[in-house]
């Protein structure tokens, strides 16, 4: 194949002799990819200018106003990785773009790549595959309407072996040996190996992609890089300093449960600390002066919760641990104040509501017997009054029901209790 290469070459320096031969000294770029200058082989150069030229194409990188542009087309017979750059003499503002096959398919695009002495924004494309079967289109332009004299380059790079490598240190000291190095894509293993001595490792054969990297050894904490592209030209470089596992910190959970008032202490309430993430549970008992304490606490977010007969539970969520100190949490409790037990519409407490009821009704309202069952709705409000009497949904009793009573045994709708405190 080398042989085929060679001979290739030597027919295209040939066609080269034959073009300065007729007198061409400047080889210069077409004016579009149908009169392209074809490029013989690569490492190729070239000189020109774009001046007098007309503007057929824009690429995708910096603002293109009508600058005229020139065309190099190259077929490679062998897959390729090259640079392309106008940045050897260049006097004016360039953009150098790639098309492969046709305009409507642009693969490469430079506005200010590198710089010379003539212009600090000139163009540089690298590390550029060129597949066999394949035309490449490149197109020197300008930035904006600029247009002047360019120099356009070629160059053959070679592609490194390893593209993946790095060294693994322990945070603070030296190399760190025998660290699992694992490469992954897309949740899948690549590559894998153990670091050398000098703490080297070298991922070899991976190919162009975007992969993460994880480094991992016991007794140290594992670490992953960030997703990172791999190029053709350049290795990439994923080094890691890994610190060891730490001793499990630990702190205390402490404090008092009350009454409401905030003065009352209350003996014998159960206080529970779980992780945040985890089933786990610490318990402990307050003692005569409410107090408790969870010692030998990992330093995690905690929920923790107090509880007491008759009186309503408390949480208190994401509480943070820290390392040798006490971190306090109180707790308030409220008495569970109990639900109002009632039938609706069962103004005169028989178990039922019937038309009776609404006989009843109206006599309280004409001065008779007040309804013998009342409660505190809504529970712990201290609005004591007679909940089964409310059948309209109105949170209070009045004429009104006695009205929605009647319509009700005359086929209307349905009693509805008070929201605040619904018949258990």
């Amino acid at each position: 194949m080398k042989v085929v290469r060679v001979l290739f070459s030597v027919v295209a320096l040939l066609a080269i002799w034959s073009i300065i031969a007729l007198g061409q000294s400047t080889l210069q770029g077409g004016d579009n990819i149908s009169n392209a200058f074809p490029i013989p082989f690569i490492p190729f150069n070239d000189n020109g200018t774009t001046i007098g030229y007309t503007d057929d194409y824009s690429g995708n990188c910096g603002p293109a106003y009508g600058a005229p542009d020139v065309v190099y087309a190259y077929t490679p017979q062998y897959y390729d990785i090259i640079m392309a750059s106008t940045c050897s003499g260049s006097r004016y503002d360039t953009r150098l773009y790639v098309f492969e096959d046709s305009p409507d398919n642009i693969i490469a695009c430079d506005d200010d790549g590198c710089s010379n002495e003539y212009s600090i924004y000139v163009s540089r494309i690298n590390c550029l595959p060129l597949e066999v079967g394949h035309t490449y289109y490149f197109v020197v332009d300008g930035y904006g309407s600029s247009s002047g004299q360019y120099t356009f380059d070629l160059t053959l790079l070679t592609p490194v072996y390893s593209l993946l490598q790095g060294t693994v240190t322990k945070s603070g000291d030296g190399p760190l040996s025998g660290v699992n190095i694992r490469v992954l894509q897309d949740g899948y293993i690549i590559w894998q190996d153990t670091t050398d001595d000098s703490g080297h490792y070298s991922a070899e054969d991976v190919n162009l992609g975007t992969y993460t990297v994880e480094a991992s050894k016991t007794g140290y904490i594992t670490q992953t890089s960030d997703p990172t592209y791999i190029s053709i030209c350049e290795p990439a470089q994923i080094d890691f300093a890994l610190n060891p596992v730490p001793p499990p910190p630990i702190g205390i959970i402490a404090g008092y449960v009350w009454e409401s008032d905030v003065i009352t202490p209350i003996e014998g309430a159960i206080v529970t600390a779980s992780p945040v993430d985890t089933n786990l549970v610490t318990a402990d008992t307050t003692d005569s002066n409410g107090y408790y304490m969870l010692p030998d606490m990992q330093t995690v977010l905690y929920n923790v919760t107090a509880s007491f007969p008759g009186r309503v539970s408390q949480e208190v969520q994401d509480v943070q641990v820290n390392s040798g100190e006490t971190t306090t949490v109180y707790f308030a409790l409220e008495i569970v104040h109990p639900p109002c037990i009632y039938v609706i519409g069962d103004v005169n407490n028989d178990g039922h509501f019937t038309g009776l009821d609404v006989t009843f009704s109206v006599r309280v309202f004409k001065g008779g017997a007040f309804p013998q069952y009342h409660c505190d709705c809504p529970p712990g409000s201290g609005n004591i009054w007679y909940v089964a009497g409310d059948v309209n949904g109105s949170c209070s009793f009045s004429g009104l029901d006695v009205t929605y009573s009647v319509r009700y045994f005359k086929g209307g709708p349905p009693p509805i209790p008070c929201p605040d405190c619904p018949p258990h």
